[in-house]
């Protein structure tokens, strides 16, 4: 059988509904490797954006937003200097989970921004998040998606509330809609909605602004 849903009764697999995202894009493209020096300076350019600019340099946004003061990781200066903690300075937290959603992701074929995206929208990366639903962690997984995860796609018992199992799940979760749909944008409708509902229903106003959100943070975050 095809996996439980996140926020909808169960439905018979069935062809994906059309999903038209304004304003959305495809899956960026995998991470590319670094190519700048940590503990260095770098003055922000058009175009730039954390995201990018913490790839270049191997670091994590939350490193560069503690090393520079900033308030708004969104909003950067064109001229500006930010400078760049060194790799050791930038383990915490954050950049943690950042690391296991890029390792999950590679082993999984997943966009490694896309991946960052979904867990930012679901939790803003935090393991200690739970839904009113009972979904849990940086991936935001309800127990019957996680059960089915572990038999389904991953053949081994998934433990949602350990950070690792919980991404690994997640994003492998990411990857199995993505081939089902064969949409970027319809498989983050599945994730949000569950498959079945999306399928019988189509997509909510809320499932559609959720991939709007998702797709709006990818390479941001």
């Amino acid at each position: 059988g095809g996996p439980p849903p996140r926020r909808a009764p169960p439905a018979p697999p069935r062809a994906a509904a059309a999903l038209r995202v304004r304003g959305a894009r495809g899956a960026a493209p995998p991470a590319p490797r670094p190519t700048g020096a940590a503990g260095s300076t770098h003055r922000v350019r058009r175009g730039d954006t954390l995201g990018a600019i913490a790839r270049r340099y191997g670091t994590s946004i939350e490193a560069i937003v503690r090393a520079n003061g900033l308030r708004d990781r969104n909003s950067i200066v064109v001229g500006a200097s930010l400078r760049i903690p060194s790799r050791g300075a930038a383990a915490g937290p954050g950049s943690s989970v950042a690391r296991l959603l890029d390792e999950a992701s590679a082993r999984h074929g997943v966009s490694a921004p896309l991946a960052r995206a979904v867990a930012w929208q679901e939790s803003r990366f935090r393991q200690s998040a739970v839904s009113s639903a009972g979904a849990v962690g940086v991936m935001q997984l309800m127990p019957a998606t996680a059960r089915w995860i572990g038999a389904a796609l991953l053949g081994r018992p998934v433990e949602r509330r350990r950070v690792a199992d919980n991404i690994e799940a997640g994003v492998a979760y990411i990857a199995y809609l993505r081939r089902r749909t064969g949409s970027t944008e319809r498989a983050l409708a599945a994730y949000y909605q569950g498959p079945g509902s999306v399928s019988r229903n189509g997509p909510s106003p809320k499932t559609l602004a959720y991939v709007a959100s998702v797709m709006s943070a990818v390479g941001r975050v």
